[in-house]
């Protein structure tokens, strides 16, 4: 081809046609410039292409990252739900003795959980932002968002929650000298179950212990954990990926639960509302001065937790759904009757 070009312009110089020959050339370099546009937009297109695939390949890790970190905020829920009713018995001085002596209270506040969130492919999508289509703009935002609220606030408090447990730790290594028996989780002499009964110091460290993991703790892991299940049924939807049933239980399973609920305290004017929307449950909170509305992931086919509070369905003698119980440690118990 170039020698074919190289032919022609040598004919026209060697014949003088220089009008032509100006032609040619000018004819050639649009040749040229045309090819060269084409070659960038090819290379632009391969760009465009490959990015496309990067930004699939990290919405896809998102997923799985969100997957990963509801995972480890469910099992933060359950470390809690696994202590919340003794805690409450402990701070009301419910326990005994004989209660102390069975295995497992005498270490209520002497371990902790984290959530530990990872946000690793967060920050690998800032690097996109500007290639992003609409609804992934809005996909991204929300990710950044969900992460920007949680992950500094949850870091802070799985720190505080370890500090607590360590402080605790330490001032029974230096105050008493049964201690070491703690090491090996053997039973403990019973000057030990006395101090847990009458020190009031202890009280004191229960008390905080549940003031950062119930009303901190949990609260802002539960609010994490309905907001990414929220976004990890959309990231699913939009990636058409079916949702993983271990992370998100199917809304159909758990429909009895819908209903309007009044409180048995006749003093308290709030209404609880669970109703449905698309395919989700939703949680309405309703008072004179207000309405708090979220998502609701219930536990299983009796259990559901909300902010700080563990729920749990009433049924009667023929087991229909009467209305549920809320528990959060020392704060009273409340019961909600169902109405409709």
């Amino acid at each position: 081809m170039i020698k074919f070009f190289r032919r022609i312009r040598q004919k026209l110089i060697t014949e003088k046609k220089f009008s032509q020959y100006l032609l040619y050339a000018i004819g050639e370099i649009v040749l040229v410039v045309i090819g060269i546009l084409i070659a960038l937009q090819i290379n632009n297109w391969n760009d465009n292409r490959k990015n496309r695939l990067k930004i699939g390949q990290i919405l896809k890790k998102a997923r799985e990252e969100l997957a990963l970190n509801i995972a480890n905020s469910n099992d933060v829920t359950v470390f809690y739900k696994n202590k919340e009713k003794n805690l409450g018995r402990v701070l009301r001085q419910e326990v005994t003795m004989e209660d102390y002596q069975e295995p497992g209270l005498a270490y209520l506040i002497w371990n902790n959980t984290t959530v530990e969130l990872s946000d690793d492919s967060a920050k690998e999508l800032d690097s996109f932002t500007e290639l992003l289509s609409e609804e992934e703009d809005s996909l991204v935002l929300r990710i950044n968002e969900l992460y920007k609220e949680f992950k500094p606030t949850l870091d802070i408090i799985d720190k505080e929650i370890g500090d607590a447990v360590v402080d605790f730790d330490l001032r029974l290594k230096r105050t008493t000298n049964w201690y070491f028996l703690s090491n090996n989780f053997q039973d403990l002499p019973d000057k030990a179950y006395d101090y847990f009964l009458n020190d009031t110091l202890y009280l004191n460290d229960v008390a905080y212990y549940e003031s950062i993991g119930l009303r901190d703790h949990l609260r802002y892991n539960t609010n994490f954990n309905g907001r990414a299940k929220d976004l990890y049924k959309d990231l699913s939807d939009y990636l058409k990926m079916t949702v993983d049933t271990s992370v998100i239980k199917p809304s159909k399973r758990f429909e009895h639960f819908l209903g309007t609920y009044v409180p048995e305290n006749q003093k308290k004017k709030d209404t609880i509302r669970i109703g449905k929307e698309g395919n989700k449950l939703v949680f309405k909170w309703i008072n004179e001065n207000e309405t708090m509305t979220q998502s609701l992931y219930p536990e299983n086919r009796d259990e559901f937790v909300i902010n700080t509070w563990f729920a749990r369905l009433v049924r009667n003698e023929n087991n229909r759904i009467t209305g549920f119980k809320l528990t959060s440690g020392s704060r009273p118990e409340e019961v909600y009757k169902k109405i409709k």
